[in-house]
């Protein structure tokens, strides 16, 4: 939300609040501001089984901001997988061309379980690579999660995910509870509230060459890890964010991963590192997280608050 100044003057710490990166605005122009709820755009890539889950966890943190939200959930025009996920589809969902044609203020694309694919051989490539490019001139901001940053960042910047490797050269899973720290929290305002050390989850076979995200100058890398590897970049002054770790995840969501991987690997399936209390895997997991997830996600929904146009038409304000 936004500081309104009237016509009095102020002492020089609103100067300073300014130079912070806080939303100032003057009496005059919010008097003239149209508000309005916020049309936010959710295309969940998870699989059928982890829908739900998705939904809740991304819209728990959407919610959770002082903003009317209208959550508009998106659906590929031709492609479901399968008869489960088109009745859910159906029932909840809209085709990307209804959504395409009234416009969007934001847009939320999750990851996707397809680490081991290429992206040509994801059935709905073409359907992703419409929707994403259409959304770079229309919408605020994109905020891309796991998969779904891998493959805009290659899409826009043909940076390819790199396979993470053990001592023998035999794939190797990035999971667990990892800390990224973070040198000045007003380097964006993305980052602005957060700590100097951000938790969150990650869990990823593949991920971004932070070296790679480096070299393109629109691309500012906010976060990482250095086992982990990046956590979140912003591309385009805010027009893009992509967030390769998992910030909305539930306290129990690796619980689950990691027992779905025992069930298909056994006991040498990845364990996720620092996130089971005394790496006990019967102790509850705790949720250290949920402040990065609100802030940054609540940064997020206040830059489209702040940058979108009234017209769900345009992008961004005139």
């Amino acid at each position: 939300m936004s500081i309104i100044l009237s016509d009095r003057e102020y002492p020089a710490s609103f100067a300073t609040l300014r130079d912070m990166g806080v939303p100032l605005i003057t009496e005059e122009r919010a008097r003239h501001q149209d508000i309005r709820p916020l049309r936010i755009g959710f295309l969940n890539l998870m699989p059928t089984a982890a829908m739900k889950d998705t939904e809740e966890q991304f819209f728990f943190l959407i919610g959770s901001t002082p903003l009317q939200i209208i959550p508009e959930m998106i659906a590929f025009d031709e492609f479901a997988s399968s008869a489960e996920r088109k009745n859910h589809l159906d029932a909840f969902y809209r085709k990307f061309s209804e959504v395409k044609s009234e416009g969007l203020d934001g847009l939320i694309v999750t990851g996707a379980n397809l680490e081991e694919h290429s992206f040509e051989e994801v059935h709905y490539w073409e359907e992703f690579r419409e929707l994403i490019t259409w959304a770079r001139e229309h919408v605020a901001s994109t905020l891309y999660s796991c998969w779904g940053a891998h493959a805009a960042l290659k899409l826009f910047y043909n940076i390819d995910r790199e396979t993470y490797t053990d001592t023998e050269g035999k794939p190797r899973k990035i999971t667990g509870l990892f800390s990224h720290p973070l040198k000045n929290h007003l380097a964006s305002s993305f980052t602005q509230g957060l700590p100097d050390e951000v938790l969150c989850p990650h869990s990823h076979w593949r991920g971004i060459p932070g070296d790679a995200v480096r070299k393109v100058p629109e691309l500012q890398l906010l976060l990482e890890n250095e086992e982990a590897g990046v956590l979140l970049v912003m591309g385009r002054g805010g027009r893009d964010v992509y967030v390769q770790g998992h910030p909305e995840y539930a306290a129990d969501a690796l619980r689950k991963e990691y027992r779905r991987d025992r069930e298909k690997s056994g006991p040498n399936a990845p364990f996720p590192k620092g996130y089971f209390p005394g790496d006990d895997v019967n102790a509850p997991p705790k949720n250290l997280w949920r402040s990065t997830g609100t802030i940054l996600f609540g940064n997020w929904v206040n830059f489209v608050y702040q940058t979108t146009n009234f017209d769900l038409k345009k992008a961004l304000m005139g």
